[in-house]
């Protein structure tokens, strides 16, 4: 890899400002309530060392500590969300999206859907370090597109995000084939890859690695779910059972249409969500009702409306 000498002030203020500005405005926009020190402090840290790497003299032992260093935050702080969207609860996570979508969202989940945003826009600007300002804004607005897609049900969000996350595999792949030698008239192009099939396998690979939770998601995918294989449940409640992100919600994730149960119901006395306006009345979460429940889901009583 080809360390530049000298590093731009616009480099270093554009990766901090998408690492860090983008994730803040979500969390205000969707009310999130959490500690945002750890996070802040995680992220910048982490590319505070990457942008170390980059900085000044030739290649050296103190370069290749820097870049460790700024790898090794960025991989526990992946494993830690991830490990947080294995034990999340999906009737949870159906709530709050309901709510978002009145704009009513607001919360420890915003708290926690803003920090795998602001993942996304990590990577988005160690992109841009690494493959210059192009590559980090064109998977900053992929990621930012498909993220409203998510939260607002939007399918062209969704439209979007894979318009432009194709351009910049097509853009990344082209910095990594090379550029035009400027001594060969005829422009051919220096080899940094080991072969045009793998230039052009890699995005067919990316699409279909994408396009599994969406067939997975639909009628004519397989009941598989990753949680069956690795589910950190426990070990989460032994050491922090009171993590609101282990919350049920009666009456979500177990909808018309859903293939299985949930296999327990965590109660708390935490409050899940504040209700406002006149009563007294009756509250119900979903407005959708089952007569019996088989293997295929729940049936229906076809005089309900």
């Amino acid at each position: 890899m080809h360390w530049p000498r000298t590093f731009n002030l616009f480099q270093v203020l554009g990766a901090l400002g998408i690492a860090v500005v983008p994730p803040v405005v979500l969390g205000i926009i969707l009310r999130a309530e959490g500690n945002w020190f750890l996070p802040l402090f995680g992220d910048l840290l982490s590319l505070g060392f990457l942008l170390a790497s980059k900085v000044g003299g030739p290649d050296g032992p103190k370069r290749r500590l820097f870049f460790m260093l700024g790898l090794t935050v960025n991989v526990l702080g992946t494993l830690t969300l991830m490990i947080l969207l294995n034990v999340s609860r999906r009737s949870l996570a159906e709530a709050w999206l309901s709510l978002v979508r009145s704009g009513q969202g607001r919360g420890f989940f915003s708290f926690f859907a803003t920090l795998l945003y602001g993942l996304f826009c990590g990577y988005s600007a160690i992109l841009w370090v690494f493959k210059g300002f192009m590559g980090g804004l064109l998977a900053f607005f992929s990621i930012t597109a498909l993220t409203l897609g998510i939260l607002y049900n939007q399918p062209l969000g969704y439209f979007l995000a894979l318009t432009v996350g194709s351009i910049a595999v097509l853009y990344i792949l082209s910095q990594d084939i090379g550029v035009p030698d400027s001594g060969d008239r005829r422009g051919l192009f220096k080899k940094k890859i080991s072969g045009p099939l793998e230039s052009l396998s890699f995005p067919l690979v990316v699409s279909v690695v994408l396009s599994v939770p969406f067939f997975f998601s639909s009628g004519g995918g397989f009941p598989i779910s990753l949680s069956r294989f690795f589910d950190f449940t426990p070990l989460v409640l032994d050491y922090a059972p009171s993590l609101p992100l282990l919350l049920d919600v009666p009456g979500y994730g177990t909808g018309l249409g859903s293939a299985s149960i949930p296999p327990k119901v965590l109660l708390s006395d935490l409050p899940l969500f504040r209700v406002q306006g006149r009563g007294p009345g009756r509250l119900y979460l979903q407005t959708g009702f089952g007569q019996s429940f088989t293997g295929r889901g729940w049936q229906t009583n076809d005089g309900f409306k």
